[in-house]
């Protein structure tokens, strides 16, 4: 039922883009850390039984944009060269 859930979630975020959005391979940013971050949470709560506890935002934030940074940084230099 969770791991359904977190599918969902994934999958909303990117049919929220439109047949045009999926066919150009630029996305702008906003919406690729949007996409980054919609998949992490769902991967985040992917779990039999859904754990307890404060869920540290700042935390989150910081490991989308790692992850971000990572996936697009090389992309962003090498436009550049």
């Amino acid at each position: 039922m969770v791991e359904d859930q977190a599918h969902n979630l994934v999958r909303r975020g990117f049919e929220s883009l439109s047949r045009t959005e999926l066919k150009t391979t630029i996305m702008d940013e906003q919406k690729k850390k949007e996409l980054i971050a919609t998949a992490v949470g769902a991967a985040s709560m992917a779990w039999s039984e859904v754990p307890t506890g404060v869920f540290d935002s700042a935390k989150a934030n910081e490991i989308c944009e790692e992850l971000y940074n990572d996936l697009f940084e090389s992309e962003s230099g090498a436009m550049a060269d």
